[in-house]
């Protein structure tokens, strides 16, 4: 159990008011029960805490509490993570990278057998945000910039034919797995997918 306070609380509210549309329901529980602990001034038990340190990391908040670090990875996957790119880095390949390019961004998961490819476009802020949240995951992705009106057009009318989805925006996660494509979908689908506990279990 670790403590938390009324400091706190007003994060929570802060993040609440501000970036609900955004929370899924289980970081929306998650919140209330931490606002609960706050107000009583009590102590919140790890996996809240921990849930409510995820969501803050990437709203780009204070976190609650000490800290959790991350365990270390796998010695085997250390080099795909090694590879994959911080927020930074993925809001900076979006200002320098060129119309129409294809962004290797981390290296395909080739001992686990996926590959996750980010269909994007410039300017697109949630494209900004999906991309952070996989770089701040340790998900390698490779990126396919669509920044051609006619190219991501086409791409849309055949979204509905190759994942039975019609698709409308950006940006699109898609996973392959065994030569076999799943849409995830956007910015909030992609929260929403749990897509980190699943990639380890491939």
């Amino acid at each position: 159990m670790t403590a938390v306070n009324r400091n706190d609380l007003e994060i929570v509210r802060h993040i609440r008011q501000s970036f609900d549309e955004e929370l899924d329901d289980g970081e929306r529980i998650a919140l209330e029960r931490l606002a609960l602990v706050a107000q009583k001034s009590g102590a919140a038990d790890e996996a809240t805490l921990e849930k409510a340190n995820r969501i803050a990391q990437r709203l780009g908040l204070r976190t609650f509490g000490p800290p959790s670090p991350r365990p270390p990875a796998p010695a085997n996957q250390q080099t795909a993570l090694a590879e994959a790119p911080t927020a930074a880095t993925a809001e900076a390949d979006v200002a320098s990278a060129p119309t129409d390019s294809s962004q290797q961004a981390g290296a395909p998961h080739a001992k686990r057998g996926f590959q996750l490819v980010v269909y994007s476009k410039s300017g697109c802020p949630y494209c900004d945000k999906a991309k952070a949240h996989l770089a701040e995951q340790g998900i390698p992705f490779t990126e396919t910039r669509l920044d051609d009106e006619t190219a991501r057009l086409a791409f849309y009318e055949t979204s509905a034919e190759r994942w039975g989805r019609a698709v409308s925006s950006m940006p699109q996660i898609v996973i392959e797995v065994g030569g076999l494509e799943t849409l995830i979908g956007g910015h909030r689908e992609l929260l929403q997918s749990g897509l980190e506990r699943t990639i380890w279990e491939l």
